[in-house]
This record gives C-alpha cells, structure tokens and sequence, in this order.
C-alpha cells in the first residue's frame, strides 16, 4: 500500500472486518463443535490481594490478560490496553507532555508527564512501583499476564492508585524449554524482531530467561517546508528539504529492550528472582496536525499553515530563526544577554534511555506463612521537543531534559490465622531523585517573552505500613478488611537560568524564581472493607469500599512568585458491588461491577492571569489547584465464550458519568469551569469485541480468523471543554490469519490494523487565548504486516 499521507481512501476496506467475521461465523456453524471438556475456559489466576488465586474468586474488579492473549490481540503497548479494558482510556500523550501513556482508569489518572505531578493509577512491572509517567509508554515484552484493577487501590497498592492500578508480570525461568524467535515485516518499513528463551545453569536449582526486542517503523506524519510548496511567499526558511519539500516525519517508532531473569529455588520453601532490564528508545515526536491558530505572533494569524482536514501533514519545524528580545530588556541599559539571537533547532525525536535490577526474594518458613521481600532500583533519562503551532514562525519552543532514580523496598508477611484468616501485613518505601530542565522559549521577542534553562531537583520519599485480611466466616461468606498508613515528602527547587549567560538568573520575570525552594508533605490513612459470598462454585457476588489518594505537591510551572504555591492531594471514596459467574461447564464467563465514587480536592491547572489587589501580576499561569468534589458513577462488564466449536468470544462494555458537586474558591477562578462541566479524558461510553475461531486443516495444521473491534465515545482534553478540544467518538477495527502447522513450532500471522483506513484523533491538545491554537494527535492509518514465529 502507498500512503501518500495525504487522505487515502479505503477501497471496499470497510468489507474487511465484516468478511473475516462472516467467515468464522460460517466455518463455526460447518465443523463439528468438540466435547465441552475441550471448550472450557482457561482459569486465570492473579495476585491482587497479596496471594494466588482465582480470578473468579478475587472480590475486585480486574481485568487479566495473559501473554498468549496480548500476542493474539496485538497488544504490544501500554497504550493498546484502552482497546480492550473497560473504563480505562489509556493514551500516547501529544508532544506537549513527553513520551508517556495518559492512563485514567473511571475517569481518574494523570495526563501530564512532568516529575512534579504524581500517577493517578499505579504502575507495577513484576511488583516494582515505577513513579514517573514520563517513559510509561512501555513496550509489552514476553509477559506471562497483565492485570488492570479498576477503581481506588490505596490499601493494596498504595499512594497514587486513587484510578486502579495496571501490573505487569513478565514470564519466569523454568526448567522446560520455552523459547521463540519471531520477525515481522510490513508497512511503513516496520522492521520488529522478538525473542525470548529459558536455559538451566544448575538442574533444578538455577534457571535463566532472557528475552529481547527491537523495533522500527517510519513515521506517518510529513513535516513539510511551507516556502519550498509556496514559492515567492514571504515565509522564511533555513531548513534543508528533500524532494517533495519534506523535511522529516512525526509518529516514527525506534525502541529496543532486553531482560536477563535468573530465578534460584533455593528448595522447596524459598526462591530468588533477579530481574535486570534496559531500554533504549530514538522514537520520533508524536504526530502533530495543527487544527486552529489565531496568534498575534503569526503573520496573518496562521490559518494559511492548516494543513487539509484529513492529510496526514505539518508545517512545524522545530526551530527558531532569530529574534530580538524586547526593548525594554535592551534599552535604557542592557541586561546580559539580551539583544538579537542566532537561530535554533530541536531534535524532532524523544530520546529516552532506562535500565533496572529488581530482586523478589519469597521464602515459606511454616506451612501457611510466607515472607516476601521485594526491592527495586531503576534510572531513566530522557529528553523532549515541543513545537507549538504547525507553522514556520515560533510560539513556543522548548526542548525539555528530564532523569529520575528511584529505589523502593516492600516487606510481606502472609499467614493463616485458625485456618479461617488469610492477613498479610507488611511495609513500603520509596525514595525519588528526579530532575526537569532543558531550554524554555515563550514567545520569543514578544512582549510576553519568557526565557530560561535549568535543571530543577525534585526529591521525594514516601513510606507507608499495611495490613490486609480475608475472614472466611461460612464455607461461603467471607469478610475483607485492609488499611494503609502513607506518610510522603516532596521538595522542589527551581533554576531559572539566563539562555544566553547560564551563570546569572533569566532576565525575563521568571528570574525572580531561580533558587528558590517549595515543599509539600503530608500524611494519609485508606481502608477497605467488604464481603464476598460464593452461592455456587461457579457464581460469587460481592460489595466493597475502598479509598485512595494522588499525592500532592508544588506548582512545576510558576512564572511569578505568587504562582510557586502547593496543592494538596486527591482523594477518593469508592463503592463496588460485582458479581462473577462461570457457566456452561466453564465455556462462558460473566464478570459485571457497578460502582459509585466520591472524588474529592480534583485537580485540573488554572490558566487564568494571575490577579492580586486588582492588578494583573502575570498573563501566564498554569498553577495546578483543588478545583472541587465530583461524583463519578459507572458500570462495567466484561464476557469471554467458547460455546460454538471453536469459536472464541471476548467482549467488553463500560458506562462512566461524571458531575461536579462542588467547584472550590480556586476552582472558579478556572475560565469556563461550571457544575455542568465534563471531566477532561473521560468517555462515557467505551465497547470492545473480539472474535477468533481456530479452523482444522488436516495434514496442513490449522488456521486461525480473528477480528477485535473497539468503540470509545467523545471526550474533552482540556477543563473549559471547548469544542476545540474535543475528540470524537471512534470504531477501530483490527484483523488477523494466523497459521500453525501440525507440530505448532511455527506460526505465521497476516495482520491489518485499522481496516477501515478511518481517521481519527487520539488526542488534542489546546492552549487557551491569547496563544490560541489547538492541535490534534492522529491516530496511525491503515497498515498491514506479516509475522514469523518459530517455538523451541
């Protein structure tokens, strides 16, 4: 397929989707179905409660997803699990806030990336807390499951899973060989190899597993030279173009990774896993399409640089010409530094490098008692380009450097009190060294100039206590209760350097501010408490309330003095009613929740000036304050079958209603924030379904159909809820054959992502008046690729 990235029409591609599904529906009817033993569901067993057991029995909302699942549904990203979990919306963030996943989970998370604000859902990788959101658009590589909690998880997770919590299990050493090396090829010169496999260095004693990836493919998004396309126009350039006046692309992919596992069963009461693993990504920025620009600093106020609706094409160059700073920091007397600047130019990709060793240490010292001892070390870095408004004259250009460490320490002890109490109880801490920095450039030359370097430190450290139990009172009825104890510290130091003499303050208003340190602790107890009870074996209802918090802390963005000023922490109250069935001999599962959330202290960024005594002390502001208390009521529910031959059934649906029940004394200040608002990143309505049906062949092996499709509703990304924030509903549709041999130790795969060709917008992103431009994130188009696997 050429994609010429402006518009490509779908030729009878919408027949795609329909064909595939009409032809395992067909072949499901023609074959004769197998004995219900053969049809019967996998049981899926999680850990969310400390302790392994069934999925069915866990009295929590969870979504599992084993890794043979993930595959068969080309789930390779954090990203792509907003596809098929209900209520989480889990998205590439635009440009403007560096190489993370925006995940909320009922409504609730983070959707800016800078170290200075915390997680809204907590993510764990093999039980290690990872604290940044910047470097979170992780790469699924060889795991053995994946479980999404939906709603506050304060007791068994902690701070900062006031949304849920997602844990990623990667697959473990083990004595029997597993091993596979797979490459794909396809289009937009995707290149991917992935392999993976266990060796024995001591029988029966010490196994390794080592996996790794590598993956490329060419951006879809043109940025294009407006005065090459437009000769004789009047709009400068300097950049070297090629042919066709393309001076790169957006939304280009270039990651690899490796993890080494040595796993020690020291004898049958203790074991050992060691984990390293390291990350390097040369990704590009993610596409950016500009959709509405009236800016002053623009000639002509910018509409001639709107590229057509559906192109897949930007006039952004990631530079700056020149420009002379304002006369008032010229004249009467110069400050340093001040004058006329040279031109700039940004890197157009988001370097992020990133390695960790974590040790999970489990040893069962009596029968019923285990204690389990968990650390955890990790370094990411990573750098960031933004480029405000689509066209060649700047608004804003920032080139953003950012670095955490971060260590963490979890103690466990389980335990079986009379035979009738599971409890753990245990401890938690982590320690953070983040820093933010880089090149800041606001307007440049404008009266509003803002300019600064810096590199600001930002520690942290949290610690907290926990205590959990499960009281089977009946053979039937069970009774649980948890509570956490967090007490958290962070500090923020800003450096506002001169660009142009890095050893004094920023000439610009936001000098004022280099040096100067802000802090916010606190402290905060969650509980959970609720009932499970088994009717049958096969149906288990349960009712629950839990709590959970999103840690506070101090503006990362003040322009002014009055702007550095901390905030304070989210808070929520949850209540869950759910039910689990398992029916049909095991061929058809039912899980279903309703629930009813009390948010409280939200927080969304006030972009209003800054006015005190009636005088306006700055026209910037991004100051994050405690807007007001909501209520976020939803439900959800969740199918997988296999009751026709081999036809397999997953689906999903999920209601969410937000409504402000109080808007705070800062929150009013906020431009268009009213008890009618709609919460920012939150669908109402999502549905997804998959269906795949495994087809004998005889002598020629099998073949496998599968097709999943997925709808999300309309959403606002901004809190005023303009129209030009807002991002339409969408239905994507993806599709598959795989083929296996007799033996199963191959497999091929033909692949069509976005059958449909449709485009469509996984974010926008909007800076209010007088920046005034909006700019949306497309989505990829269609694309097809082939995959080989060869199993050992």
């Amino acid at each position: 397929m050429d994609h010429q990235f402006g518009r490509v029409k779908p030729i009878a591609s919408a027949r795609v989707a329909s064909i595939v599904l009409g032809a395992a529906v067909g072949i499901a009817q023609a074959q004769e179905p197998p004995a219900a033993g053969d049809l019967a569901l996998e049981e899926v067993v999680v850990t969310a409660q400390f302790r392994q057991e069934s999925l069915q029995s866990t009295p929590i909302a969870i979504t599992a997803v084993s890794g043979a699942q993930l595959e068969a549904r080309a789930i390779s990203n954090v990203t792509d699990l907003s596809a098929v979990v209900p209520n989480l919306l889990s998205a590439q963030s635009t440009h403007t806030f560096g190489p993370m996943s925006q995940i909320l989970l009922r409504g609730v998370g983070q959707f800016d990336g800078h170290p200075g604000f915390e997680p809204g859902v907590g993510v764990y990788i093999d039980d290690i807390y990872r604290g940044l959101s910047l470097g979170s658009a992780l790469t699924l590589v060889d795991l053995d499951r994946v479980e999404v909690l939906r709603g506050p998880q304060g007791t068994l997770s902690g701070k900062n899973s006031i949304g849920g919590s997602i844990k990623l299990f990667s697959k473990k050493p083990r004595e029997q060989t597993d091993g596979y090396l797979s490459a794909t090829y396809g289009d937009f010169n995707r290149a991917e190899l992935r392999a993976a496999g266990n060796f024995t260095l001591v029988p029966n004693k010490v196994h390794v597993r080592l996996s790794a990836m590598s993956k490329h493919v060419d951006g879809y998004m043109k940025r294009l030279d407006y005065a090459c396309l437009h000769p004789g126009s009047t709009v400068p350039t300097q950049i070297p173009v090629t042919a066709g006046c393309e001076m790169g692309t957006q939304g280009g992919q270039d990651v690899q990774g490796m993890r080494v596992a040595v796993r020690w069963v020291g004898s049958d009461t203790f074991e050992d896993n060691l984990i390293l693993d390291a990350t390097r990504d040369r990704s590009e920025v993610p596409a950016a399409k500009l959709l509405f620009v009236n800016n002053p600093l623009i000639p002509g106020g910018g509409a001639q640089f709107i590229t057509g609706p559906e192109d897949y094409t930007t006039y952004s160059t990631f530079a700056n010409l020149g420009f002379t700073d304002p006369a008032r920091y010229t004249t009467p007397t110069a400050q340093p530094g001040a004058g006329t600047h040279g031109a700039i130019y940004l890197p157009d990709t988001n370097p992020t490098d990133g390695y960790g060793v974590s040790n999970g240490f489990e040893w069962r010292f009596a029968e019923n008692y285990s204690f389990n001892f968990i650390t955890g070390y990790r370094r990411d870095s990573g750098e960031y380009s933004i480029f405000y408004g689509g066209s060649p004259y700047t608004i804003q250009l920032l080139h953003n450097t950012w670095s955490n460490r971060q260590f963490t320490q979890e103690l466990r002890l389980n335990g079986k009190l009379g035979g009738r109490v599971d409890w753990t109880v245990g401890g938690f801490y982590y320690d953070q060294q983040a820093f933010f920095g880089g090149l800041k450039l606001l307007s440049p030359g404008a009266a509003t100039e803002t300019l600064f370097t810096g590199n600001d430190p930002i520690p942290a450290t949290s610690k907290s206590a926990f205590i959990h139990a499960v009281w089977h009172v009946t053979p039937k009825l069970s009774a649980i209760t948890g509570a956490r104890y967090t007490d958290e510290e962070k500090n923020y130091t800003f450096e506002r350097k001169n660009p142009f003499v890095p050893s004094l303050p920023s000439f610009t208003p936001v000098g004022v501010l280099d040096g100067t340190t802000s802090s916010y602790s606190g402290n905060r107890a969650d509980y959970r408490a609720g009932a499970e009870y088994e009717w049958t074996s096969a149906f288990m209802t349960y009712a629950q309330w839990s709590t959970g918090f999103r840690g506070g802390g101090v503006n990362p963005r003040p322009f002014i003095v009055e702007q550095e000023v901390p905030y304070s922490p989210e808070k929520m109250q949850a209540f869950e009613i759910g039910a689990k069935t398992e029916l049909l001999d095991r061929r058809l599962r039912v899980n279903g929740a309703v629930f009813y959330n009390q948010y409280k202290d939200i927080l969304f960024n006030n972009t209003a000036p800054t006015v005190v005594g009636g005088v306006v002390l700055s026209a910037n502001n991004s100051t994050p304050v405690n807007a007001g208390d909501a209520t976020i009521k939803g439900a959800e529910l969740e199918i997988s079958a296999r009751v026709v031959g081999n036809l397999q059934i997953d689906a999903a649906l999920s209601y969410l209603d937000f409504e402000f029940t109080r808007i705070s004394a800062p929150g009013a200040t906020i431009p268009g924030v009213s008890l009618a608002t709609e919460e920012p990143f939150a669908p109402k309505r999502k549905a997804s379904i998959g269906l795949s049906y495994a087809l004998a062949l005889g002598t020629f092996g099998k073949l496998i159909p599968r097709a999943d499709a997925s709808f999300q509703s309309k959403f606002f990304t901004d809190i005023s809820n303009s129209p030009d924030g807002l991002v339409d509903g969408r239905t994507l549709v993806n599709a598959h054959l795989i083929w296996e041999p007799p033996s199963e130790d191959w497999e091929a795969d033909f692949a069509v992502t976005n059958v449909t060709d449709k485009f469509y917008y996984v974010n926008k992103f909007r800076v209010a008046p007088p920046t005034n431009i909006t700019e949306g994130q497309p989505g990829r188009p269609r694309e097809w690729m082939v995959a080989v696997k060869r199993k050992f």
